[in-house]
């Protein structure tokens, strides 16, 4: 599971992933490196994430969700997401020949 955001947005998937682990399926959760012990910590895989969450986050506040207000914020979000798709699509590819995408945020 890939998810980009805060200990807020990554905790529901920690628990998910737990879960599933119980059910008897191999769970690794892809996020930022200052998740890492957090997922560890509960016996999840850890894969880290390119881009800073900080950035997103402070982005996502400031701006009241996603798009630019200005068009000089578009080079920033874009080499953020280049970022984070970057560090995981390869290592995607080998585990499932077909990853799925998803973008979720909480305002």
């Amino acid at each position: 599971m890939l998810i980009v955001g805060t200990r807020g947005d990554v905790q529901p998937f920690v628990a998910i992933g737990k879960c599933l682990q119980e059910h008897g399926h191999r769970v690794r959760l892809a996020t930022h490196a200052n998740f890492k012990d957090f997922v560890l910590t509960v016996g999840l895989e850890f894969f880290p994430l390119g881009g800073d969450p900080k950035v997103l986050v402070g982005y996502m506040v400031k701006n009241k969700g996603y798009l630019p207000s200005r068009p000089s914020e578009i080079s920033i979000q874009r080499n953020q997401i280049k970022e984070i798709i970057y560090s995981f699509i390869l290592h995607a590819r080998i585990l499932t020949p077909l990853p799925i995408f998803h973008l979720k945020h909480v305002q």
